[in-house]
């Protein structure tokens, strides 16, 4: 669609207005006094008021995960009629140095080390307009590993029995004693005592199981055969 002006429209600074979601090439003929014809034309310009599309998805948001293979899914656009006006997507671990993948469209984030802290992603349109998303990344692989240390070679009447946990950054979430009893288990749930240690008052086959916020669990079993509360009893022969 052509539009000329006039001596009488045209001054300097004169401008038109264009509507959002237009795709344009504004294109001059300039005409002066003896005849002489200049065209000019300006780049391809494209008018986007709406920010970018970002979907960013984490099964594990803000959810303590020992998958090692947890990853979160990227998915941006930012079409303008048969334009894509999605000028870049960036993504940042934890506070690090922003990266951008091959492919800004649609992309991975996976390798996501332990810990817990933020995934930040942008997307930018040609406008300079930026979409952002936050997801937490919560996530331990290394698997918990227990010690107990108890007296069991001496006899006593009870024996505190040391538990030591050794866990990664979800930490311990749960500490259970299980013993066997004919055949059946007990459990008792420690987890509020255990840092004080756990007294044993009885012989048997204990089992002491610790399970991280992520969930992953490891366990750990100890045999007592020495604990003797029987008081004595004295005999008098006459």
């Amino acid at each position: 669609e052509l539009f000329a002006l006039t001596d009488s429209d045209w001054t300097e600074g004169t401008g038109f207005t264009v509507s959002p979601k237009e795709i344009f090439v504004v294109y001059a003929k300039l005409t002066d006094k003896v005849g002489n014809v200049t065209y000019i034309n300006s780049q391809g310009v494209v008018v986007d008021d709406t920010p970018s599309t970002l979907n960013v998805v984490y099964p594990n948001d803000g959810i303590w995960t020992y998958n090692e293979n947890a990853a979160i899914s990227v998915n941006a656009f930012d079409n303008v009629g048969d334009v894509d006006a999605l000028k870049s997507v960036t993504y940042s671990i934890d506070g690090g140095a922003a990266q951008t993948p091959d492919d800004i469209h649609n992309f991975s984030i996976g390798r996501l080390p332990d810990g817990n802290y933020d995934v930040v992603v942008a997307a930018t349109n040609q406008n300079d307009m930026v979409t952002s998303k936050t997801v937490r990344v919560k996530k331990d692989t290394i698997k918990p590993v227990i010690s107990l240390s108890g007296n069991t070679g001496s006899y006593k009447q009870s024996d505190l029995l040391t538990i030591t946990p050794a866990v990664g950054p979800s930490g311990v979430k749960k500490v259970e004693v299980l013993k066997q009893e004919g055949e059946t288990v007990t459990v008792a749930d420690i987890t509020a005592t255990w840092q004080n240690g756990h007294t044993i008052t009885e012989n048997g086959d204990y089992g002491i199981r610790v399970t991280n916020a992520a969930g992953a669990v490891c366990g750990e079993e100890i045999a007592y055969t020495k604990i003797d509360t029987a008081k004595p009893v004295i005999v008098i022969d006459s």
